[in-house]
């Protein structure tokens, strides 16, 4: 597998695409992010900014309304900046 650097907001946008839809448990976050050691550190600033949420009675994940704002918002400069 080719492993490339990814930027903390790389990662923060992937966390919230996999969490994005049905919940998600930690475990299948980690899973398909491939980040075992920031993954904690994420999620923390996710939930802080609510771009996230945690669903105690089911122990997942799911992306809010303001995280899919953000990942469209993310998507359409990633491509400004590429486009360039």
């Amino acid at each position: 597998m080719h492993n490339r650097y990814r930027s903390k907001i790389d990662v923060i946008t992937f966390v919230l695409n996999t969490a994005n839809g049905n919940g998600v448990k930690q475990l299948e976050i980690l899973s398909k992010a491939n980040v075992t050691q920031i993954t904690q550190g994420v999620l923390f600033i996710l939930l802080e900014f609510n771009l996230i949420e945690y669903m105690q009675n089911q122990r997942t994940y799911k992306t809010t309304e303001k995280g899919i704002r953000f990942i469209d918002a993310y998507c359409q400069m990633k491509n400004l900046v590429q486009s360039q």
